[in-house]
């Protein structure tokens, strides 16, 4: 399977599709064209004959991919929007299968050596251990900083390390991309989510909100989906 500027379903897993989108890496400079690659998959429709559309479903974190967890729960979220809905989850970029990824150390043989050296001892007021652990924690900051890279005061904008394009406005903009491709005027989307007013409304339980496609789209309405809709 190769990523393409198209999603092209690919048979994977059991009776799920796979397909890898390239999306802009900058949106701003898209003319440059590096890209990112989103991961996806999809549980098809169960009446294939009366499709009405796809809902895209992400379990939050944030920083956590959707694919591994939609071989276990898609079919409960199936069985709640019903038969006429696809339903497709994607790695958001830097998690999952999505890349680039967003690993602050080569390999996972370095990480384990870094924590090796992080003396884990219970918290306390009454020795140092809380210093010790922030110390540890800084210095896994600093790495993730210099290997993912952020934009600083003196790079110029024109920087591409991946770390500043791992935003919630990028993520945000990938998923407009991928209902594009859907052929979706809008999006109908499943997901986890904390401060915003889905969860005040929802009491962090899942919600289905549609996303409309357009410049500076937010999120608008915590609605089940529904056939027939041209807008809000």
């Amino acid at each position: 399977m190769l990523p393409s500027d198209d999603i092209n379903w690919t048979p994977c897993f059991d009776g799920l599709r796979c397909a890898l989108l390239n999306v802009p890496l900058d949106y701003q400079m898209e003319s440059a064209g590096t890209t990112a690659t989103i991961a996806l998959q999809m549980l098809p429709a169960a009446d294939l004959q009366n499709v009405q559309g796809t809902i895209l479903v992400n379990p939050g974190g944030p920083g956590f991919p959707a694919n591994p967890g939609l071989r276990r729960w898609g079919k409960f979220v199936a069985e709640i929007v019903g038969p006429n809905y696809h339903v497709v989850g994607f790695d958001p970029r830097g998690t999952g299968a999505s890349t680039p990824l967003a690993r602050c150390f080569e390999t996972d043989f370095h990480q384990h050596l870094f924590e090796l050296q992080a003396r884990r001892r219970p918290l306390s007021l009454a020795d140092d251990s809380v210093v010790e652990a922030r110390g540890w924690e800084q210095l896994i900051a600093q790495k993730c900083w210099e290997t993912l890279g952020v934009k600083r005061s003196d790079e110029p904008h024109e920087s591409l390390a991946p770390g500043r394009f791992m935003s919630s406005a990028s993520v945000a903009t990938d998923m407009l991309r991928i209902i594009g491709k859907l052929g979706q005027d809008h999006l109908h989307y499943w997901g986890y989510v904390s401060h915003t007013s889905c969860q005040k409304s929802m009491k962090a339980e899942p919600c289905i909100a549609e996303l409309w496609r357009r410049p500076g789209a937010i999120l608008r309405r915590h609605v089940p989906p529904k056939s027939g809709e041209n807008g809000p």
